[in-house]
């Protein structure tokens, strides 16, 4: 914003970080962090199992951003039109399966968390892939539906679902980078 000064803009959560486990004393790095956050007046949370949260946000980056994608729609479209949700809940179950493989502690709340997440969000808004995209930039595809695909085919746990979203937004990036020029 100039003068030194920048703004963050903050989910009603704050930032989430911490150790894989912080259950018992946390780390004094994690600590250390915390400080600083008070200090600062950044809200924060330290989940006790970081690892569950990650896959929680990553099922909800996967399946919306995904999704969205392929719809060119905004938040909006996960509130109204229940065959968006549908199609997101199929990506879910696929990253549901990989995470139980991984033994991460996702949970059936986890999955409905993420399906009513949505449902808060400002509903002309839209995902980061597809303001990408949208940008002539290349999307997360690779490091969302792309990592999801080879962590299952690596588990052995199926994904034909996210890997026919991976492949049709492949498609979008490389007409995107002007293959058809």
């Amino acid at each position: 914003m100039g003068n030194g000064h920048f703004s963050v803009p903050f989910s009603s959560d704050g930032i989430k970080f911490g150790e894989s486990n912080n259950k018992s004393e946390l780390s004094d790095r994690v600590q250390s962090i915390a400080n600083l956050f008070d200090k600062a007046g950044v809200p924060y949370e330290i989940p006790e199992n970081m690892i569950r949260e990650q896959w929680r946000k990553f099922m909800l980056n996967v399946s919306g951003n995904s999704t969205n994608t392929l719809l060119r729609g905004t938040h909006s479209y996960f509130q109204k039109v229940n065959a968006a949700n549908q199609a997101r809940k199929i990506l879910i179950d696929e990253i549901f399966a990989v995470a139980k493989k991984l033994k991460t502690g996702l949970t059936d709340a986890d999955v409905q968390w993420v399906m009513e997440a949505y449902n808060n969000y400002p509903a002309s808004n839209k995902n980061s892939m597809l303001q990408d995209f949208e940008s002539g930039k290349q999307t997360e595809n690779e490091m969302f539906c792309g990592y999801l695909v080879d962590l299952g085919k690596k588990l052995k746990v199926p994904t034909p679902v996210n890997q026919y979203v991976y492949f049709m937004i492949k498609a979008l990036d490389e007409i995107n980078s002007g293959i058809l020029e």
